[in-house]
């Protein structure tokens, strides 16, 4: 749903910064069309248009590197996209840090999160950030409780793992199989 809006929004507004950005997310996130995901960040946000936008654009680099297994270039752009306060930033930052094995650093990261509703919305990738934690912290049964009934890629890695953790492995491949099945 996201790539389609951003392909709409490019298509009314080429140069369209945010769009580039989100668009690049949302394919290296899914591990799939990573140099399309490169040119997006590098050719539509080529010079630097503010803090706001480099640090969002560092953070979809590092989400390339990642992808690509590029460690150094993962740690140096994700110690560049800092300075944002906004929530779906914040989770990002914190599911990468996880990546990154610095636990500490993705729960200082969730701890920044604040919303300014009186009850919002539970956000998929806060969920995720949370059952995240959980896991590396050793309680696979609240991970996997967190993000049961959520759909995505992302759930579904976190229900295999956590199911693996549980020492449920034919559950656990079964899960791992529908994260495949999203992203070969």
């Amino acid at each position: 749903k996201a790539r389609v809006a951003y392909d709409r929004a490019l298509k009314k507004s080429p140069r369209h910064s945010w769009a580039f950005i989100g668009r690049s997310l949302t394919r290296s996130e899914r591990s799939a069309e990573i140099q399309e995901a490169v040119g997006d960040v590098n050719v539509g946000v080529p010079q630097k248009r503010g803090p706001r936008v480099e640090a969002w654009k560092q953070l979809a680099m590092a989400t390339t590197y990642l992808t690509q297994q590029d460690f150094e270039g993962f740690a140096k752009a994700l110690d560049k996209a800092v300075n944002v306060a906004e929530p779906r930033f914040l989770v990002r930052v914190g599911l990468l840090r996880v990546q990154q094995g610095q636990l500490a650093d993705a729960a200082k990261a969730r701890s920044e999160i604040r919303w300014y509703a009186d009850k919002p919305q539970p956000d998929p990738l806060v969920i995720a950030l949370d059952a995240e934690l959980r896991l590396a912290s050793g309680m696979a049964r609240e991970a996997y409780a967190a993000v049961e009934k959520e759909g995505g890629l992302r759930a579904a890695r976190l229900r295999g793992r956590a199911l693996f953790d549980l020492g449920k492995w034919e559950e656990a491949v079964a899960e791992l199989d529908q994260a495949l099945q999203v992203s070969p």
